[in-house]
């Protein structure tokens, strides 16, 4: 996952294979600051998403089809433990 940022802006992600924009650092609700979760777990799906949103399954780029994570509607247990119901995460070593 690239991150690009410049003075005064909010932190970006991308895609690390088309470098398509992904979401901001204001969308991510877990696994930032530090924190050893392994995926970035985002407040609700974005807009890039809703195509991909029926059941559970993984996440891929809306550009390009590189999988970039999974969502579950139910929930999902973070690599730190904690459980995040509904869960739409992207990891963070994809980029």
């Amino acid at each position: 996952m690239a991150a690009l940022v410049a003075p005064n802006q909010v932190l970006a992600y991308r895609c690390g294979a088309c470098r398509r924009h992904l979401f901001d650092a204001s969308d991510v609700v877990h696994g930032h600051d530090g924190e050893k979760c392994g995926s970035f777990v985002l407040e609700e799906p974005l807009e890039w998403m809703t195509q991909q949103l029926e059941g559970d399954g993984g996440r891929l780029c809306c550009e390009c089809g590189a999988k970039l994570g999974h969502w579950s509607w139910t929930g999902m247990r973070c690599g730190c433990g904690e459980w995040l119901p509904p869960a739409f995460a992207v990891a963070q070593s994809k980029g």
